[in-house]
């Protein structure tokens, strides 16, 4: 069990703390295939009063993709993190989607292809309440795991995406979807 609160205590009253260059194995059954090994791993975190800032940047192993990076600009008292607020972003480059499927058996999913994406989630009492994004995918499949499976596949999948929270309810929207198989545009 790892002592997350423990870490945070110790975390927070610091001005900052970055490591550089870090290589990491990272062996989790649930969420992997394999190991994964990530290198040029760098972490930054900066707290300035009330003000929190972290920026984590990693090259992916080539079976899970290129690169990842994980930023947050959070406000909060404490070391309380359900009372922050502020917002994440993620960003990543050729992500392989079928690296992650231990988490999606459940699911009754299959998921491949390349993913590139760019996300930002805001904050509220550390619950996401808005998030945006842009997403772009080379040759996805999606595949349904049961006795009937029926897949859809094509070369590329782009969109841009956003959703809020609005009188308790989710509203989601997507722009500039666009679908091409057999290099033509289809959707």
């Amino acid at each position: 069990v790892f002592p997350l609160q423990a870490v945070l205590d110790w975390l927070i009253p610091q001005d900052s703390i970055a490591v550089e260059k870090v290589q990491l194995v990272w062996r989790d059954p649930g969420l992997f295939d394999v190991p994964m090994r990530l290198s040029d791993l760098s972490a930054k975190l900066v707290n300035e009063g009330l003000r929190h800032q972290l920026l984590l940047d990693a090259k992916l192993p080539m079976a899970l993709g290129d690169s990842i990076q994980i930023a947050a600009d959070l406000q909060g008292r404490g070391n309380d993190v359900t009372q922050w607020r502020g917002t994440l972003y993620l960003n990543t480059s050729d992500l392989q989607l079928p690296a992650f499927r231990p988490l999606m058996m459940d699911s009754g999913v299959i998921a491949k292809g390349a993913t590139n994406l760019e996300l930002w989630v805001g904050l509220v009492n550390a619950r996401p309440v808005w998030g945006s994004g842009n997403i772009a995918m080379q040759k996805p499949q999606v595949q349904n795991a049961s006795a009937d499976a029926q897949g859809i596949e094509a070369d590329s999948l782009s969109a841009r995406f956003h959703w809020r929270e609005y009188e308790h309810r989710w509203r989601i929207g997507i722009s500039d979807f666009e679908l091409q198989r057999d290099e033509q545009e289809v959707w």
